[in-house]
């Protein structure tokens, strides 16, 4: 593996176009049109072709894809095959990876085991052959070309002509029992808070980058991507950014509290206000920040976690948010994964404390999340420089059927109701898409 890594970052040709626009492409595998990466700036990446997908095997560890369905298997763990792609990928700062961890991967950590309706892999391990990057207020675009095979993925799912209605997996009373449940655990003192979430599943009705065209137009959501792999579809519109880390320098963003915008400016003005009096909304945001400046505490030097803003209140095209952020600096020695083992998944989809939210999700939602409250992470290895989301707002394309879960924080005031009329507003826009 590690001749081939060597092969491959040797094979990588760097170009720089003064053009100042990304060459256009009808089907990219991956495609983020604006992920605002600290010192970097609002981004646009696309990658048009994969030299290698790098998943979990479960006899072996890791199972290597290559273009011509050539395939290896790793005796690795993921964390050992990170620290050999990103000390093989320093010599060139320009190359870049993509990490996709599923929210399964850290419930398997606790050794809980999956109703699987999604049947998955956990994690991929992405490396792109052919694709380029430009950044804000830059007039160049840096291009990218492996001379090496191409791995190529086709859109096979088949679309209807016309939507054809919404499978929910849990009816309107055995929601709103489980949000009672809920508010019964908290009130007995097995946890503060708990993100509790349903899925939506209809037949598809169009191409899968059609509908990412689509989506984005209309939320413009900063951390919004599509991911094309060989068994499924990802589609990204999230607003909230896991955390970033350059160096030992780490920040995290998390979310909590949500009101849609209006284009009266004294109701808008009136919605601002509204999300900025709620208690509710505050409480959420309060524990979830605490959660994680404890997450970030397990791998940062004593001290240096501080909350930098609490409560901001954020706009977006269509929503208004309240968001906190954290940050802190890595202890000697610690490295990106070592962050990830500490912080993941997020906090804000699992609630609070972490691990006693994550068992109880288990048994109480119908079945597995797979990549949705999971994260996409880019990762730089020659800049040591990562930015991660949070997968909310987020439909999986497989098997001709599209999927989107939806969901909120309950805490002990939530009200059945309201939650449940939450979760359908939330999943509204796709499925009216």
């Amino acid at each position: 593996m590690k001749r081939w890594l060597k092969n491959y970052v040797d094979s990588i040709s760097i170009e720089y176009s003064d053009s100042g626009t990304p060459l256009t492409t009808d089907r990219p595998v991956f495609w983020a049109p604006n992920w605002p990466i600290p010192e970097k700036g609002t981004t646009q990446l696309i990658i048009n072709s994969w030299a290698a997908l790098f998943l979990p095997d479960k006899k072996h560890g890791i199972k290597v894809i290559f273009p011509q369905g050539e395939t290896c298997s790793l005796n690795f763990s993921l964390k050992e095959l990170v620290n050999l792609i990103d000390t093989t990928l320093l010599s060139k700062p320009e190359l870049i990876y993509l990490l996709l961890l599923s929210y399964d991967y850290g419930v398997r950590q606790l050794n809980l085991a999956l109703n699987d309706f999604y049947q998955l892999p956990d994690w991929f391990l992405l490396l792109p052959a052919e694709g380029f990057l430009k950044m804000e207020g830059s007039t160049r675009v840096l291009n990218f070309n492996s001379s090496l095979p191409e791995l190529e993925i086709h859109d096979h799912q088949k679309f209807n002509k016309a939507p054809t209605g919404t499978i929910i997996n849990e009816g309107k009373e055995n929601y709103l029992q489980k949000i009672r449940q809920i508010r019964q655990l908290i009130a007995e003192g097995e946890f503060y808070q708990l993100n509790y979430t349903i899925r939506f599943s209809r037949k598809l009705w169009l191409n899968g980058l059609k509908l990412f065209r689509q989506w984005h137009s209309k939320t413009l959501a900063p951390f919004s991507f599509y991911l094309q792999l060989p068994d499924f579809q990802l589609i990204s519109v999230s607003p909230e950014r896991f955390w970033f880390q350059k160096g030992h320098l780490v920040q995290s963003e998390p979310i909590k509290g949500t009101i849609k915008t209006s284009t009266n400016p004294e109701h808008d003005a009136s919605l601002k206000n509204q999300l900025a009096r709620s208690e509710k909304d505050h409480a959420e945001l309060n524990m979830i920040t605490d959660l994680l400046r404890n997450d970030l505490s397990r791998v940062c030097c004593p001290g240096s976690v501080k909350v930098m803003e609490q409560s901001e209140l954020r706009s977006f095209k269509y929503v208004h948010h309240l968001v906190s952020t954290i940050q802190g600096k890595l202890q000697p020695g610690k490295i990106f994964f070592d962050l990830i083992e500490a912080t993941f998944p997020g906090g804000s989809i699992t609630g609070c404390p972490k691990i006693a939210a994550m068992q109880y999700i288990n048994q109480l939602e119908n079945h597995n999340r797979s990549f949705y409250t999971g994260s996409l992470f880019l990762r730089f290895p020659g800049n040591n420089l990562t930015d991660a989301n949070i997968l909310i707002r987020t439909v999986i394309l497989k098997d001709n059927w599209l999927h989107y879960q939806a969901g909120g924080g309950i805490v002990i005031d939530s009200n059945p109701e309201t939650e449940y009329l939450e979760c359908l507003a939330k999943a509204a826009p796709i499925l009216n898409s």
